[in-house]
């Protein structure tokens, strides 16, 4: 009778760890289901004792302790932060990191030949180059945004010219020589390719200069303006109106300056075989000469003068016996 209740206690005690087995292992659900002993037992699992290489995961384990090993999925590697470079943003050093381009950050420089395509660019922000071209006889109408070009015909344009002559329309597709002429040293002329002077115009005998119209705060004048661009002496010519006669020179107006930039003075010259004859000048003083270049009074005349009546003020040099 004690060695019955030796062996129970016996048992008792064996139940209990198998039972804490059990429950740590996952068997109790079994046991309690009146497996049994032997039930438990079967539900036991060998004690893990392999492993898997490096780069590789345990996906799987068998009752006899036995392990299923796959790739692991970062395959070995050792990032530890991600950083960024030039012309970059984002990076970090845990958790999900992200790359992006920074607003500005991409210059030429950093493009290779070759290494951005149409695939690589938005139409919508970017012109990629120009690489189209027209047939003869069209001209690019509109060119699109893939650098692809529109074209369109154009009339034909036909007719000859004549060098140094400005050209003008003499059809709706035809041009043709104007009255228009410039030669090599830049001189022009109208009607005319013997130029002696930097413009000649010849057969139009009126040349028109309009002011417009006037007004209050504008009036418009008419203007012929000649600027010299003299540097020599203080007393010299700084544009000419000069008069021929069948190409020869008969007369001039010389207006220049009168001994300062600021100061002018105007001469009328005749031209007298074999020389050129000032016969009247006007100086900034107001005087005027007469055959006199330096006058001294309002009317100075190199010469006498005959009128047919002066205007005379009382003065004492035109009486006599004055007391």
């Amino acid at each position: 009778m004690q060695a019955d209740k030796c062996l129970s206690i016996r048992n008792l005690i064996a139940l209990l760890v198998v039972v804490a087995l059990f429950h740590a292992f996952g068997a109790t659900a079994a046991f309690a289901q009146g497996g049994g002993l032997a039930a438990a037992v079967a539900n036991l699992r060998a004690i893990v004792a392999r492993n898997c290489p490096a780069g590789s995961a345990i996906r799987a384990l068998d009752v006899n302790g036995s392990v299923v090993c796959e790739v692991d999925d970062n395959n070995g590697g050792t990032i530890t932060s991600v950083t960024v470079g030039a012309g970059l943003a984002g990076g970090g050093t845990t958790g999900d990191v992200t790359l992006s381009v920074a607003t500005e950050g991409i210059t030429g420089a950093m493009i290779q030949d070759s290494a951005v395509g149409s695939a690589d660019v938005n139409f919508n922000e970017v012109q990629l180059r120009i690489a189209g071209t027209c047939p003869a006889g069209n001209a690019i109408q509109l060119v699109g945004a893939d650098g692809t070009v529109i074209c369109e015909p154009v009339g034909s344009i036909v007719g000859g010219g004549t060098a140094n002559f400005v050209p003008i329309w003499t059809g709706p597709e035809s041009l043709g020589d104007s009255v228009i002429f410039q030669d090599d040293l830049g001189r022009v002329g109208i009607g005319t390719t013997n130029l002696g002077l930097s413009f000649s115009n010849v057969g139009a005998r009126t040349v028109t200069i309009e002011g417009g119209t006037a007004s209050a705060s504008d009036p418009a004048l008419a203007i012929l303006e000649l600027n010299g661009l003299r540097t020599g002496p203080s007393t010299a010519d700084a544009g000419h109106v000069a008069f021929f006669n069948n190409g020869s020179h008969v007369a001039r107006i010389a207006g220049g300056t009168d001994g300062a930039p600021d100061l002018g003075s105007l001469r009328f010259v005749l031209q007298n075989p074999g020389d050129n004859l000032e016969v009247m000048r006007m100086r900034s003083s107001g005087n005027v000469g007469i055959g006199r270049p330096d006058p001294e009074f309002k009317l100075d005349v190199a010469g006498q003068v005959r009128a047919l009546g002066f205007v005379t003020v009382s003065d004492g040099r035109l009486k006599t016996d004055v007391a």
